[in-house]
Parts: structure tokens; sequence; C-alpha cells
């Protein structure tokens, strides 16, 4: 009974994830309902729950930025990692050093910035800090 309960909550306020039961954040269908609904909620799901790939993946989905609740070894999975970027261009700021070094990844990041508009200077900044030189990234993102 309770489990239909949380169910019917998590769906309509992912964010409720966060006061369910130690076991009901371990429920698989529980999180990914939650997920669905606000991808961030992936910070309340298990440990075991934050390294399985369809949940992140879900999560990524409604919320790129929630990359940062991933497990290490899914913030270092390249499709992953693609996914969040594609979402939330801000999610380079979870990822692995070695792939924010990745200029094919950067680049990905700020062709869709934050509010899905066109490329803007906020975007050419994200791929300067992550050390992708500006005249490639102009000449990548405009030419």
């Amino acid at each position: 009974m309770i489990k239909k309960e949380v169910l019917v909550a998590v769906a309509k306020s992912g964010g409720g994830l966060e006061y369910a039961s130690d076991e009901l954040r371990a429920d698989r269908e529980v999180v990914l309902a939650a997920v669905a609904q606000y991808g961030r909620a992936l910070e309340y799901a298990s440990d075991e729950l934050r390294n399985d790939r369809e949940v992140v993946l879900a999560a990524l989905a409604q919320d790129g930025l929630a990359l940062e609740f991933a497990s290490a070894e899914l913030k270092a999975d390249d499709e992953v990692v693609l996914a969040a970027l594609k979402q939330h261009a801000f999610a380079l700021k979870y990822i692995p050093d070695e792939l924010r070094a990745d200029r094919q990844g950067v680049l990905a990041a700020v062709k869709k910035n934050v509010f899905g508009r066109p490329i803007n200077i906020s975007s050419l900044y994200i791929a300067f800090a992550c050390g992708v030189g500006f005249s490639y990234a102009i000449t990548k993102l405009f030419l």
C-alpha cells in the first residue's frame, strides 16, 4: 500500500523521493517515476540505483544536471556524459577532468545552451573555460 502511494506522489513531485524510506529509495520503479518527473531526484536514490544506467539516463533526459548525483563510474561513461550535455550544457561541471578536456564533448555541450536558444557568449565562455581555444570554438560552432 505504501509503495503505491509513494509512486503516485513522486510521479507528481519527484523531489518527494527525499522523504521516502530507504527501502523505497532503492526501489527501481519508484526511483524511475521520481526521476522522470524531476531528474535531480536521483540525489535521493540508493547508491545502487545511482549506478544503474537506465535510471541515470532517465534522470538526465529530464535534467542534465542530475549528472551530479550519478555514480563516479557513470560520470566517466561517454554515452551518459553526452546525454547530460545534450540536455544541459552546464553539466560540464560534473564530468571528470579527462572528459572535460575532450574537444568534441565540450562542443556538443555548447551547441545547445541551458535555455535551448542559439549559441551565445556564455556558451563560448564554457568552451573556453574547459580548454577549447576561443578561435577553435568559433570556427567549429559558427563556420
